[in-house]
Formats: C-alpha cells, sequence, structure tokens
C-alpha cells in the first residue's frame, strides 16, 4: 500500500511547493487543478482495504488545504 501512495504523495508535494513559490495567478490556478488530480489518485487508493491511523490522519490533512 505504501508503494501505491509515494509516487503520489511525491508529486503533490512537488506540487504544493510549487504553487507556494510562484506569483503568476495562471500557474497558480494549473498547480490547484494538478493537485485536485493527484488527491483523487490518493483518494482512490483509499479503496483498498487498509487499516491504518496513519491513513486517515493523512486524508484529513489533504482536507485542510
Amino acid at each position: 500500500m505504501v508503494e501505491a501512495v509515494t509516487p503520489a504523495l511525491t508529486a503533490y508535494h512537488a506540487m504544493v511547493k510549487k504553487w507556494f513559490d510562484s506569483k503568476n495567478a495562471k500557474i497558480r490556478q494549473q498547480i490547484k487543478l494538478d493537485v485536485q488530480d493527484i488527491i483523487k489518485q490518493i483518494r482512490s487508493l483509499e479503496a483498498e482495504p487498509v487499516d491504518s491511523a496513519e491513513w486517515t490522519e493523512l486524508l484529513e490533512s489533504i482536507d485542510m488545504l
């Protein structure tokens, strides 16, 4: 499971960093859409059976953005 989530989280982290570093509104909007796609990928993995407090914490932290 961790192996399946790691690439999406790496991409998510990179996009969030780019968003904070960018001052251009168009670029920020595109990054926001990219991040939403990454979140969808992560959430699709949620359908797999996992019993982990860490996974729940991760999803809650994503919801805060």
